[in-house]
């Protein structure tokens, strides 16, 4: 990967993003579109997680399956695109942080009004 790096998989974790659904995501923030076999191989991911990661991803809103390639055995290939402009996405990750941020600021006043009846 080379605009998205492993900083940014980590910042999509850290707002409540699984990990198999943060790498796809960011395959797919660079790439627009790609191969469910294609991310396995791109983002070191086993089928079952990449498809796993896909499903939730689609329940979001966020990628569509466009089309689908047939081999000659074994599995159908889909190709899979954003449905949403990599912006969108990426403000309802922000709207995430805010949210965390906020709960960690009630929790942090909570302590501070622990350590102030702990003083009395």
């Amino acid at each position: 990967m080379s605009v998205i790096k492993s900083e940014h998989i980590d910042a999509f974790i850290s707002v409540g993003m699984r990990p198999h659904e943060a790498k796809v995501l960011a395959y797919l923030l660079e790439n627009r579109h790609g191969h469910s076999r294609d991310m396995e191989r791109t983002m070191d991911m086993r089928q079952p997680e990449v498809c796993s990661a896909l499903s939730a991803l689609q329940k979001q809103g966020w990628v569509k399956k466009k089309g689908e390639e047939r081999s000659i055995r074994g599995r159908p290939v889909y190709n899979y695109i954003l449905s949403k402009k990599p912006d969108a996405i990426l403000s309802v990750l922000e709207e995430n942080a805010q949210t965390e941020i906020t709960r960690y600021e009630k929790i942090k006043q909570r302590i501070k009004e622990v350590e102030n009846v702990t003083k009395t």
